[in-house]
């Protein structure tokens, strides 16, 4: 590999380094001095890589990240709104009011109450069988998943997708892949409700049990590891281009009800069978929603 080529796969593989330790520190101080000491370059220098391989500046983009996180709080949460602005890096209500009012064009209250009556209006239909489907739904305690992955970020459409997939299993080898102990799994970082299709956040991702010990990623292909804890379980049954009706089973008619709300963590889906094998009816996806309960949350 020539100089140039393995500098910019050294650069990708620092900021992809920085936006998993964003992801997993939004509550925390993410400073650009912070921040540039994860990547391992000078302040003065990082903030323009950030902007050239992201496409936001390093601030804005922490700041979409958290009101995007308020907003999905704001839908699937009973927390106050001064506990979601706090969280949310504020330091008034009326500063993050402002904020979010700029961000989706209404206040947070307003946000609020047009989401619950969504959940409302589902909660009262007479669709039965949706309503089956929330029976399936289960509770499970998982162990830390260490994985192998590559994000995608504003994936228009299957064939993109299936490009990411190939680019994962080129590093990974096809037999680690095509293993019956390798689990494939997609991880959603963000809501389409609240983030735009172009900057929605998908990985790839395989676990990391197969692989070699001495195995090192590169480039925009990392390490990461799906947090453990208790996760609400429901199986998707037929094509992913109908997943959203089962996250619709799960967040509108489950989760109400459920005495539980979703914690910061994102959710995921772990393919039983592969879209490219297998036909689309018959496609097996179990989803993962992070949660706790109500009295744990606080």
């Amino acid at each position: 590999m020539n100089k140039p080529a393995e500098l910019e796969q050294n650069y990708q593989e620092r900021i992809l380094k920085t936006l998993v330790y964003i992801q997993n520190h939004l509550n925390n101080e993410l400073s650009l001095e912070k921040l540039s000491a994860v990547a391992n370059f000078s302040a003065f220098h990082f903030h323009r890589f950030f902007l050239a391989y992201t496409g936001e500046p390093l601030q804005s983009y922490v700041r979409r990240l958290r009101l995007e996180r308020a907003a999905k709080d704001l839908a699937f949460k009973g927390s106050p709104i001064s506990l979601i602005a706090e969280n949310s890096g504020f330091q008034t209500v009326q500063s993050f009011h402002h904020a979010f009012k700029k961000m989706f064009n209404e206040t947070p209250s307003l946000y609020r109450e047009k989401q619950l009556e969504i959940t409302r209006q589902v909660l009262s239909s007479d669709d039965h069988q949706l309503k089956n489907k929330a029976n399936t739904v289960s509770l499970k305690e998982i162990d830390p998943i260490d994985v192998l992955f590559t994000r995608a970020v504003g994936v228009a459409d299957d064939t993109e997708l299936m490009k990411i997939w190939f680019k994962l299993i080129t590093v990974a080898s096809i037999p680690v892949f095509m293993s019956e102990k390798t689990q494939r799994i997609s991880v959603f970082h963000d809501c389409k409700v609240t983030t735009p299709l172009a900057k929605f956040r998908y990985d790839a991702c395989i676990t990391r049990s197969e692989l070699p010990h001495d195995f090192q990623p590169e480039g925009n292909v990392g390490l990461q590891s799906i947090p453990d804890g208790l996760y609400a379980v429901i199986r998707h049954h037929g094509s992913l281009k109908e997943i959203d009706t089962t996250l619709r089973v799960l967040y509108r008619l489950w989760l109400p009800d459920s005495g539980y709300e979703p914690i910061d963590h994102p959710s995921f889906a772990i393919h039983q069978n592969l879209p490219f094998q297998t036909p689309e009816d018959k496609l097996l996806t179990d989803i993962y929603l992070p949660v706790a309960l109500h009295r744990e949350l606080y």
